[in-house]
């Protein structure tokens, strides 16, 4: 899975961390702060970014957690998308295409030697 998709995905485990966290611990109330302002390049912010790409953003409103599997079935399936669309995208890849179909780890790259 490409980095930019498991950062989603643990940022994802933190905010339902943070939601079900004590109010009195310090991370809880800076979380607190900065769900309050939420301002551009915040976790609270890119938390709000995320939820609206996966279509969740009563879940960042209403500050609950989020059932963890649904969402990453949603950007692992936006990660096969963006695959594709980058694949097809590139000439250069044109032989490439019609051996790969799916992104996937081949079988003789599991293999060890």
């Amino acid at each position: 899975m490409k980095p930019d998709y498991q950062r989603k995905l643990k940022k994802i485990k933190f905010w339902n961390r943070l939601v079900l966290m004590d109010e009195n611990r310090l991370a809880k109330q800076m979380f607190n702060v900065d769900y309050s302002r939420c301002k551009t390049n915040s976790f609270s912010h890119c938390m709000y970014t995320i939820f609206q790409n996966l279509e969740l953003t009563d879940v960042f409103y209403a500050k609950e957690i989020c059932q963890f599997q649904p969402c990453k079935d949603k950007i692992v399936e936006e990660m096969h998308q963006d695959w594709s669309k980058d694949v097809l995208s590139k000439p250069k890849l044109r032989t490439y295409k019609m051996f790969k179909t799916t992104y996937e780890v081949e079988d003789y790259l599991r293999i060890y030697v």
